[in-house]
């Protein structure tokens, strides 16, 4: 990948992330990231196609459960 496949990547990737909403250091950019990266790899590298592609592979992580006193005891 030249500077010119990682600015499209990059333009891809904010706007999908501001759209999210998520920030630019979290691990759910990562792994944003890396889906725009390995669809652009794969041969989709017009902007909107590639938009499109990242946004319906997107699945967010599931939000995480606090575990109840009473259930934390079985864990540890």
């Amino acid at each position: 990948m030249d500077a010119r496949d990682l600015m499209i990547c990059q333009r891809v990737f904010d706007a999908f992330r501001l759209q999210v909403g998520f920030d630019k250091a979290s691990p759910e950019a990562q792994r944003i990231a890396a889906i725009t990266v390995q669809l652009y790899r794969q041969g989709v590298r017009k902007p909107d196609q590639l938009r499109a592609m990242v946004e319906a592979a997107y699945e967010p992580s599931p939000p995480e459960r606090e575990i109840p006193p009473s259930r934390q005891a079985v864990l540890t």
